[in-house]
């Protein structure tokens, strides 16, 4: 007890602000219990059973929280671990070379249909799937910062001179390529969703994924607030930073493996 003592008090600077080498050391352990803790106060509810997935910074939070409001229990609404297959941000691609920000999503499961994901989650059969993305260029900017933010890297600069612009993007084209593959042989089981639709109108979208979920509600509710603040991100109407490089035009010359733009922007006549 008194070396750890001792060495909480060398951690702490003169101002008593803590030392990043020691947040370092002890965020293991604050993960795990804050996650245990999570686990057993903030237990998923609702009545209409749902997974919800997509790629870090898609907007996961954001939905979860409209869902939920909608009376939807989110079968993954706690993070297990990153190597569990309950993670909303698990890679069920065959190919998992392109996975570089984070190895602990890296993994030796593949899944070719549906049954499959929610065999390995341990999920019930039939288990219907909300997948959404975030248009790739308001993505990549949306990583840029949070990878800014857990010292990826230091800037933009860096971002691109390390060709981080360009891996992300395959990382982010391989996730939504592969759930888009599940789609096309289980329609009934995985919806696809664009985040700026749900952004833009989040009843309309609760009412289509109650079309494809199934569910008859006995009074109609009004889902039509948007969320001004959810979990792990900063509020709606905070000005963020956007990337500017040439180099980031030049990525989106070439189009994606995952045909993003067949998921029209609600409003648009295109």
């Amino acid at each position: 007890m008194c070396a750890l003592l001792s060495l909480l008090k060398r951690s702490i600077g003169p101002r008593g602000h803590m030392h990043s080498s020691f947040k370092s050391l002890i965020r293991p352990l604050y993960v795990k219990v804050w996650k245990t803790w999570e686990r057993l106060t903030d237990r998923p509810t609702g009545r209409y059973p749902v997974a919800h997935q997509g790629i870090q910074r898609s907007g996961t939070n954001y939905l979860a929280a409209i869902l939920m409001d909608a009376d939807y229990l989110l079968l993954n609404r706690i993070d297990p671990k990153r190597d569990d297959p309950r993670h909303k941000h698990f890679r069920w691609q065959k190919d998992k070379s392109t996975i570089k920000m984070d190895q602990r999503y890296a993994n030796d499961m593949h899944a070719s249909r549906v049954a499959e994901v929610n065999r390995h989650a341990n999920w019930p059969e039939g288990t219907r799937h909300v997948v959404l993305f975030r248009d790739p260029r308001d993505w990549l900017d949306g990583i840029f910062r949070w990878g800014c933010a857990n010292n990826w890297f230091a800037s933009e600069e860096a971002f691109v001179y390390k060709g981080m612009h360009t891996t992300f993007l395959r990382e982010w084209d391989a996730y939504y390529t592969h759930w888009a593959e599940l789609a096309q042989r289980d329609p009934t089981e995985v919806m696809i969703v664009r985040y700026a639709n749900l952004r833009r109108d989040p009843g309309g979208e609760i009412h289509k994924i109650d079309l494809y979920s199934g569910v008859t509600r006995e009074k109609p509710g009004d889902f039509s607030g948007q969320k001004m603040k959810v979990r792990h991100s900063k509020p709606l109407d905070v000005q963020r930073q956007k990337l500017s490089s040439p180099e980031i035009d030049e990525l989106f010359c070439s189009p994606t493996t995952f045909d993003w733009q067949a998921y029209q922007l609600e409003g648009d006549s295109t």
